[in-house]
């Protein structure tokens, strides 16, 4: 095998750089939803973060803004804070919402070979380079200009082939792991409704009370995407209640400076994390507890609740049950971003 020299370092000797809008096109093909022709829709909650899988699709004429064309084999993106990563390979013709690219390989790239180039860490990183703050866009303009490795047709499709066969184990797995989880949810209903209930507690009753009166609620405030480094002093941004956490979380993936940490909020181990904006008002307030034993930082749009009182553990299982998250969807305030604050509404 023989290799060649790039400012990039030593690549296969048939390997091609190329800028990624050399070999794909962002197609412009819109659709303005009418009764008469029906479509499916994809729009962004639809498509599940990391994982490149479709979750539901809903009808163009339930729709009323103008979408996207898409045919089968084309890759879809969104494009709307792209940090999420979601992307998918379609898998039948339909429309989409205005805020995913629709993604067309030319004769250069396999359909699937591009599938697994979005997924890339550098691409999602060149993704990031946005527009907008309030709601970050990736830019085509940048994106297109984002370097690719391209091998020749024959091995895009052999790899594109091996990463295939690890997506159908990982989606076998992914099954078993749904059906404990749906256990898991059923026995979350039965115990933190107090349907189900251990021996030695059955003769105490369950109480009614607001969040306020268990501890005291704050914001964070400050840290910005720029002010986020690989070390330093640990952080959190809301977006991460989102994308990388749980229920809890122990050691923080961010991190910042000590200017930043100073115009910033600290919070403290048992410190419950809500999420203060989302996409949809389902989706709202969102919330983790933070186990760490080291002081940590939460940036804007986080709403932190602090209590001495209760287990702030049980709390974030509570929190993010089901009938207190429709309580936290009546307080969103908002439509493209929906918003949940501290006061004058209690969560």
């Amino acid at each position: 095998q023989s290799y060649k020299k790039t400012k990039i370092g030593w690549i296969p000797g048939d390997w091609e750089k190329i800028e990624f809008g050399s070999f794909v096109i962002l197609s412009k093909n819109k659709f303005t939803p009418q009764n008469d022709i029906v479509k499916k829709c994809v729009e962004l909650e639809h498509i599940e973060q990391e994982t490149g899988i479709l979750l539901d699709y809903t009808y163009s004429n339930l729709q009323k803004s103008t979408k996207n064309i898409f045919s089968k084999g084309d890759i879809l993106f969104g494009k709307l804070r792209p940090y999420l990563r979601k992307y998918w390979l379609a898998k039948f013709d339909g429309v989409c919402s205005s805020e995913i690219w629709v993604l067309k390989p030319t004769n250069k790239c396999l359909n699937k070979y591009l599938f697994y180039i979005v997924q890339l860490n550098e691409f999602i990183r060149a993704a990031n380079i946005t527009t907008g703050t309030k709601m970050p866009r990736a830019d085509w303009d940048y994106v297109s200009l984002f370097p690719i490795l391209l091998p020749p047709l024959p091995e895009q499709k052999k790899i594109a082939e091996i990463l295939s066969t690890w997506d159908e184990a990982i989606e076998k797995t992914r099954a078993l792991i749904a059906a404990k989880e749906k256990l898991k949810k059923a026995l979350m209903q039965q115990l933190l409704t107090g349907k189900k209930r251990f021996k030695e507690f059955k003769k105490k009753g369950w109480i009614n009370v607001k969040l306020g009166e268990l501890g005291i609620i704050f914001k964070g405030k400050g840290i910005s995407k720029s002010d986020v480094r690989n070390i330093g002093l640990p952080c959190i941004r809301y977006g991460e209640i989102y994308t990388k956490f749980n229920f809890y979380f122990d050691e923080a993936q961010s991190f910042c400076d000590q200017e930043s940490a100073v115009n910033s909020q600290q919070i403290q181990k048992g410190d419950i994390l809500f999420a203060g904006s989302g996409e949809t008002a389902e989706e709202i307030g969102k919330c983790i507890v933070y186990l760490g034993n080291k002081i940590a930082y939460a940036g804007g749009d986080i709403i932190i609740f602090r209590t001495q009182k209760q287990n702030s553990l049980f709390l974030s299982f509570m929190l993010n049950h089901d009938s207190v998250k429709k309580q936290k969807s009546i307080f969103g305030q908002g439509h493209s971003v929906v918003h949940i604050y501290p006061y004058p509404y209690p969560l």
